[in-house]
């Protein structure tokens, strides 16, 4: 699949993924790149994954996603590969980080805020109890 491995077996076979990439939005191409710019594989139980590429994308932007192989690929038919266009874990991360930024943010300003209170109601009461001329 393109990717470094330890065993000197596979060291001279060349990669079976070979592809390269173009993102354009409208008419205007946005990047390029190709499956020997990234070398990074992740496996999942029985599936092995293969980055080729990556881009900076914006939410409710279209983008027109082409893909050339420059190679013959058959010897992955038998794995029944799939293209894959996915949002990176780490955008979901951030998104998720920033929710609970935000949330521990409005927690302590209402905790702050609640704290003053007690403390000006404290203040205001003690006030009124040293008062001269003041009777229950």
């Amino acid at each position: 699949m393109g990717v470094t491995v330890e065993t000197t077996e596979c060291r001279e076979l060349p990669p079976a993924l070979q592809a390269s990439w173009t993102l354009s939005r409208g008419s205007q191409e946005i990047t390029r790149g190709s499956s020997g710019d990234l070398l990074r594989t992740s496996s999942e139980s029985d599936q092995v994954t293969r980055v080729i590429g990556e881009f900076p994308g914006k939410a409710g932007q279209e983008y027109k996603l082409e893909m050339f192989s420059s190679a013959d690929g058959s010897a992955l038919s038998a794995a029944n590969p799939h293209l894959k266009v996915v949002v990176a874990s780490i955008s979901y991360t951030d998104l998720q980080s920033a929710g609970v930024l935000v949330f521990s943010m409005a927690f302590i300003c209402e905790l702050f805020g609640i704290i003053l209170l007690a403390i000006a109601f404290h203040a205001s009461r003690k006030k009124s109890v040293r008062e001269p001329g003041y009777r229950e």
